[in-house]
């Protein structure tokens, strides 16, 4: 029997093989990468000791969807994997230390606590950001003044991160470092932040659930209805500032009587007004505005078709699956990042396969969310807190 015969290519059935010479020959020598990838899959599942090694070699292989299934199924087998990842560590390779930091997250134990802050402060931004991100699942308090340090990394990724890790470990003098991120330059740090500061004041958020999402509405900032009209009136202003100003700040307010009037403004001609008007209407996360912002994935500004890209994740109406799986496809790569990363919140399974070619993109960060979208989908677990800001409401 061929390898595809003992592999399917599709299906990933667990009930099969128990040959793990077989499985550990697929892994290191088939030709298809999807082939070797389904090998570490089932690898993981039976979760063989005898396998740590090999799996650690495919850390190296030249597709970064094999070594992703191959991080996936040291962290499955566990304990035993843990000394060979903790080596792996060490490696001057950035990608081979990434994957095995994020196995180490999977495995949460306190041994590799010391050798994950050794690389909080390492060259590259993704290794630091995934070592972060295992601190943090790990919770161990030796972790904590290394991630409060973290907190100031120049990436906003790896801010992000440290920040979620924070949130997860707790400690003194946590809150006030969460407080201070709250201000951060990137969005992303800044609302991560916000989210753990509610668990210190005993209002965590839920789990996130895989199921297919209904839209809810951001939070309200209770302000009075004449205050709201004030700023609906300002986005029909002359004033581009003033206008792109009142949409933002409606955005903030997420009052639904501005949904009609941001729709309106999404043709309007000028690119920083449709930019502006997209994003609230993401932010307000209401479902009426679907279809405006499907149509905005055409526009001819690639900024515009990101934010609309971005915000369909947001508003969480699973009849943007279609369009943004045809975003996938969209020439400019901050588009397709965002893209993946929303057909991932939508929850649709359906994205799954289409995600799997975004793997084999030119761009890494579009590679990244493929990656990330995929994991989440099939797991119903997210290795980063960028997810919630997508799926929760406030």
């Amino acid at each position: 029997m061929g390898v595809s015969e003992d592999i399917p290519g599709s299906g990933r059935r667990t009930s099969a093989v128990s040959d793990v010479d077989h499985l550990l020959s697929v892994l290191t020598s088939a030709p298809d990468a999807q082939t070797r990838k389904d090998a570490a899959w089932m690898l993981g599942e039976i979760g063989d000791p005898r396998t740590v090694d090999t799996l650690i070699a495919a850390l190296d292989d030249g597709s970064i969807a094999v070594r992703r299934e191959a991080s996936m199924a040291l962290g499955k087998i566990g304990k035993p994997a843990i000394d060979a990842l903790i080596a792996t560590l060490k490696d001057r390779q950035g990608y081979r230390q990434r994957n095995a930091a994020e196995s180490l997250g999977w495995i949460s134990d306190s041994r590799a606590v010391q050798a994950l802050i050794d690389v909080l402060t390492g060259e590259e931004w993704y290794v630091r950001r995934e070592a972060a991100c295992a601190l943090g699942r790990i919770q161990d308090a030796a972790a904590i003044e290394p991630v409060k340090r973290a907190v100031s990394d120049p990436d906003p990724r790896v801010r992000r991160e440290a920040i979620w890790a924070l949130g997860k470990i707790g400690g003194d003098g946590c809150r006030d470092i969460l407080a201070a991120a709250t201000a951060d330059l990137d969005e992303s740090v800044r609302q991560t932040a916000a989210r753990a500061l509610k668990k210190f004041a005993g209002t965590q958020p839920a789990p996130v659930s895989i199921s297919i999402p209904v839209a809810k509405p951001a939070a309200r900032q209770e302000i009075p209805a004449a205050e709201v009209q004030q700023w609906i009136k300002q986005l029909g202003g002359g004033d581009v500032s003033a206008r792109v100003n009142a949409a933002a700040k409606l955005g903030k307010i997420g009052d639904l009587q501005a949904v009609g009037p941001l729709v309106a403004l999404t043709g309007d001609l000028d690119e920083r007004i449709r930019q502006a008007s997209v994003s609230a209407l993401g932010r307000i996360r209401d479902m009426r505005a679907t279809p405006a912002v499907i149509r905005m994935l055409k526009d001819e500004s690639a900024q515009v078709r990101c934010r609309a890209a971005a915000a369909l994740g947001e508003i969480g109406d699973v009849r943007a699956v279609e369009p943004l799986i045809q975003a996938l496809g969209d020439p400019g790569s901050e588009v397709r990042a965002h893209a993946a990363a929303s057909l991932g919140m939508l929850g649709d399974q359906r994205a799954v396969e289409v995600l799997r070619a975004g793997l084999r993109d030119s761009s890494q960060r579009v590679r990244e969310e493929a990656s990330w979208a995929i994991e989440f989908l099939i797991t119903g677990k997210s290795s980063r807190p960028s997810v919630d800001s997508g799926r929760k409401a406030g």
